[in-house]
Order: C-alpha cells, then structure tokens, then sequence
C-alpha cells in the first residue's frame, strides 16, 4: 500500500517520491531531499512554536491531509516525527511522511466532495499508528479520515505546549483519557 500511495501522490506538502526501482533483493526509492530534519527535532531544539510560526507549519499540514483524502488516502500515523522540514528554519515548508501504515479508501466507497458524508464515514477498524495521537474513533474500531485531523490536533498542541496532551505509562489509561475527551472538550467550549 505504501508504494502504490507513494506514486500516487504529488504535493509541495508530501515527501514526494520521484521513482522506485524493484529487484529480486530490494526496493529503493529515489525521495525528494530534504534538510531540516523532523519537526519534532526542531521543536525539541527550539522550544515551543509562536501562535504565528504553529499556524503557518499547520496549514501546510492541513493543505497536505486535504489532498491525501482528496486522493482516498488516510494516513493513519501523522505526527511530529513523519512531518519533515526543507531546511532546518521554523518558516520552512513542512512534508507530510512515512505512508507505511496509511489506508486506501476504496474510490466507490465515499463521495469525496459531501463533507457530511467523508465525516460520517466509518469504514476503517485497525488500530494502526502511535497511541498518544489515536482519535477516540480509533479505539471504537470504527473510523475514517477524521482520525488524521484529530492527529494534527494533538500535533499543534505539541507545537504551542511542548508536550503531549495524553500521557500516561500504559496504554489503558492512556486510551481511557483520550475516550473521555470529547465529553471533557464540549464542556470547555460550552463555558
């Protein structure tokens, strides 16, 4: 699935793959170059993003997720560590990455173009990805591509906090807490 996405999709926001050779022994894969770096390895180095410098890296991020689902592509993994830099400056472009655990949403599957009908959609069941960045979807087995924009939610969290907005040492209660919070979210913003 990784490599039939990877020569599917061209986007100034996508690590793009420019060709890919297979052998009996091997695959290899020409990628574009890049030079900043991870943005985790940024934000560790440099602290927390200004309002200004979060907004600029998340657009780009959301321009790159509303292509990908554009293209019935859910990355499934989006976090700080598969988001990449051009060059190693906060105003660089940013490049969505590492589509090894990504779904292919079937084309006859979802009219693209009905948002209701994309939020709706609850076709995807595996648990794939990083704990801490699970959408509480993910945990009830039955999601689709909404899970990657709660992602990029806990990915600007990270990038105007500095830590992760749900810890913990076991899974368990680490998937407790983020169950619970879309009750604990509709009563912040019900205030």
């Amino acid at each position: 699935t990784e490599f039939e996405i990877l020569k599917a999709v061209h986007h100034r926001y996508i690590l793009n793959c420019h060709e890919l050779f297979e052998t009996q022994q091997c695959i290899w894969e020409g990628m574009e170059k890049i030079n900043g770096g991870e943005l985790l390895e940024l934000l560790i180095e440099g602290g927390v993003y200004t309002e200004r410098d979060a907004a600029r890296a998340m657009k780009q991020a959301f321009l790159a997720i509303q292509y990908l689902h554009s293209q019935g592509v859910v990355h499934r993994d989006l976090k700080l560590q598969n988001m990449l830099l051009t060059e190693k400056e906060r105003t660089s472009d940013l490049k969505v990455c590492d589509f090894g655990l990504s779904a292919q949403i079937p084309r006859g599957a979802l009219d693209w173009g009905d948002r209701d009908a994309v939020k709706a959609y609850r076709g995807l069941s595996d648990k794939w990805g990083t704990p801490q960045y699970f959408a509480p979807e993910m945990l009830w087995k039955a999601y689709g591509p909404q899970v990657d924009l709660w992602a990029l939610g806990v990915v600007l969290f990270q990038l105007l906090v500095g830590r992760l907005p749900f810890h913990s040492t076991s899974n368990s209660e680490l998937f407790r807490q983020i169950e619970r919070s879309p009750d604990h979210l509709k009563k912040l913003f019900a205030m």
